[in-house]
């Protein structure tokens, strides 16, 4: 499902009125729309849908007939949409960046038709949520007494399964194990994972997103779930091998449902482009976000992170020439 060609409307996306610090560059880009492909993440209505989605309205607002077509996609396989000519801007995570420029696991060789555009400088978190009732506080316990969880470790294709999978090697297992436990694990759509943590069919979720995710808050408020923490030891073994960060979950999210800060994986987003996508294209999406960064904030607020002063910074990844050009001409990038 995550590879669905869905399309989002453009309908919905708001406006307000910024002043921006910037200076204006110096050469005008031509006033022709541009149509492209922009491929999001696996929920039709989660942080990455909606916020390309805003981003489709600032280029059309800009660049008037201007058309983006928003599809369904999963952070580990939209970097090979690119590569394969299959879309024309998405969005992954750090993690996947390097990888994909070095040939690493998940991928089998290096990436070359990808190139960044911004560094949207999110926090996304690795949640591992399970029932409440689930007679165990933490990962490491999990593990200990191998319990028949039947877990939802996402799509193939999705960062959180990759990371899972790590989690789990750490303590020499991997997902077939959990059958072998009496458990089971699957793949769950958004429609149908409240339905099944409330009727037992699920009772351990793994997800990893930025901000605060509409798919688990409908979890907490329809669910009896907590969140399991994962040990100091085994955070830094894996961020070791990942690239990614250790953080935590706030106590404070969910309206106070997670009770108590969670150690946890924390990864960043990071918009890309084609490698061989116009730069003339490029430079126009790239003013367009510039220019509206404070409208996108209103459509998505996980994105409020975004700045342009720091949207070329910490990039694993070569800029595309079109972004550097008007990062250049705006005094964003000397």
């Amino acid at each position: 499902m995550s590879l669905l060609h869905k399309a989002i409307t453009l309908s919905g996306a708001c406006a307000i009125g910024l002043t921006l610090a910037f200076a204006a560059p110096a050469a005008a880009d031509d006033a022709k729309p541009i149509n492209f492909r922009a491929v999001g993440g696996a929920v039709l209505g989660g942080t990455w849908n909606v916020g390309l989605t805003g981003v489709g309205k600032l280029v059309n607002d800009r660049y008037p007939g201007s058309a983006i077509n928003v599809l369904q996609g999963a952070s580990v396989s939209n970097p090979l949409r690119l590569e394969q000519n299959a879309a024309d801007v998405t969005l992954t995570q750090t993690f996947n960046t390097v990888a994909a420029r070095d040939g690493k696991a998940p991928y089998k060789k290096p990436l070359k038709n990808v190139a960044s555009l911004a560094n949207m400088n999110d926090t996304s978190r690795l949640s591992i949520i399970v029932s409440a009732d689930l007679p165990v506080n933490t990962f490491d316990e999990l593990m200990e007494k191998k319990l028949p969880v039947r877990l939802d470790r996402g799509a193939k294709g999705t960062l959180h399964n990759v990371v899972g999978a790590m989690l789990l090697a750490e303590y020499g297992y991997t997902y077939d194990d959990i059958t072998k436990w009496g458990g089971a694990h699957t793949a769950v759509s958004a429609n149908d994972r409240v339905g099944m943590f409330q009727d037992g069919t699920l009772n351990a979720y793994l997800t990893l997103g930025p901000g605060q995710q509409s798919h688990i808050q409908e979890l907490v408020l329809n669910a009896k779930v907590k969140w399991l923490p994962v040990s100091d030891k085994v955070l830094k073994s894996v961020t070791a091998k990942t690239g990614q960060s250790i953080g935590v979950i706030p106590a404070d999210f969910y309206g106070g449902a997670v009770g108590r800060d969670i150690p946890c994986i924390t990864d960043s987003t990071v918009m890309l482009v084609r490698k061989n996508m116009p730069d003339a294209d490029v430079y126009k999406i790239t003013k367009a976000i510039v220019e509206g960064f404070e409208e996108l904030h209103a459509v998505q607020p996980t994105w409020k992170t975004l700045v342009p002063e720091h949207m070329a910074d910490n990039l694993a990844l070569p800029l595309h020439p079109g972004a550097e050009k008007y990062y250049r001409e705006a005094g964003i990038i000397k």
